[in-house]
């Protein structure tokens, strides 16, 4: 009669001819490129073998093992009381470590029938790489949560005072669909690149691409490309945004379109990185005339006078001197700090 192959478990199966001696080496083996140490010990505590010890520690030279030696006293302590509890209850427990390089273990502590004794299985395991992930990952939910809560101030500061400047639903909705969008497409590059921000012109592109059908024809670029942090590409997007829809709306009366030049130079500031984006927006003389239909935007005025350069830490200068629209925003760089 042949003797049983496969195991309570239903998992586990083995050959009834196999070298036991033979399948022990190949186990070893197997367990030594996994990472993975296991250790047992019988009823009286001593160790029956170890295999596969983390480098972080080392077994005693020439004597029998015991954990004072091989793990130091703080960590042999909690592992003999966990032992302790697990032989009395014969409930597995897991013990964590973190070692002084950084190094995380989980030491998973379970009991062994050996014939009418009791042993200590002990499967210790790494979890460094696990560790470092999941903090990673709480680092990064904790920074969505934030920016999340800055969006949604945001946003509803856009729908406040978008409606204190609009005299109707007609007039409020285009104006505050257009700053949403300008929200979201500064958002989108902000996500594309992990969170690190986005590069000037890049931002200057995607803002313009909702209202010009050829943005380099209507906005020509010159200077830096500084990358922008999340926080400055958010407010410098806003700022281009307003500029750009009050030129479209001064020009858009004489059929025209409107002319404007972009530039931004990054100089050195006290150690500091500055940019210094400057707006030109030539108007013609028909884009100057008076219209009765148009109202001042308040909203869009603080944009760019108080909003941004308060966000960025800079300055701002609007001007309109002889056909010339210009404004000027100055700041300290963060995206590289």
């Amino acid at each position: 009669m042949s003797r049983k192959t496969t195991d309570e478990t239903g998992r586990n199966w083995e050959r009834p001819d196999q070298d036991t001696q033979k399948f022990r080496h190949h186990l070893v083996t197997a367990l030594l490129r996994s990472g993975i140490c296991l250790t047992l010990q019988d009823g009286r505590g001593r160790y029956v073998f170890i295999i596969n010890l983390p480098d972080s520690w080392a077994l005693p030279d020439g004597a029998e093992p015991r954990d004072a030696e091989i793990y130091g006293a703080e960590l042999s302590g909690r592992l003999d009381l966990a032992k302790t509890r697990v032989c009395n209850s014969g409930n597995p427990e897991r013990v964590h470590t973190e070692q002084a390089d950084g190094r995380y273990f989980e030491f998973f502590i379970e009991s062994y029938p050996d014939g009418f004794d009791v042993a200590i299985l002990t499967t210790v395991t790494e979890l460094t790489e696990e560790r470092r992930r999941e903090k990673v990952l709480k680092s990064l939910l904790r920074e969505v949560s934030h920016r999340s809560k800055n969006l949604m101030a945001i946003i509803q500061s856009i729908a406040s005072q978008t409606a204190r400047s609009s005299g109707s639903l007609a007039s409020f909705l285009p104006n505050f669909y257009g700053r949403l969008h300008s929200l979201s497409r500064s958002q989108d590059l902000i996500t594309d690149s992990s969170w690190r921000g986005a590069s000037f012109r890049t931002l200057a592109q995607q803002q313009g691409a909702k209202y010009f059908r050829d943005v380099a024809k209507a906005m020509r670029l010159s200077g830096d490309d500084p990358t922008l942090s999340p926080n400055e590409t958010v407010h410098v997007g806003l700022a281009l945004h307003e500029l750009i829809v009050n030129a479209l709306a001064a020009s858009r009366l004489n059929g025209g379109a409107p002319h404007i030049e972009l530039d931004c130079t990054v100089v050195e500031k006290a150690g500091i990185e500055t940019a210094s984006i400057q707006w030109r927006e030539h108007r013609t003389p028909t884009d100057l005339e008076p219209h009765g239909e148009e109202t001042e935007d308040a909203f869009g005025s603080a944009v760019l006078n108080r909003i941004t350069p308060s966000a960025l830490e800079g300055t701002a200068r609007y001007g309109d001197v002889e056909g010339v629209i210009s404004y000027d925003l100055t700041f300290p760089l963060h995206a590289n700090r």
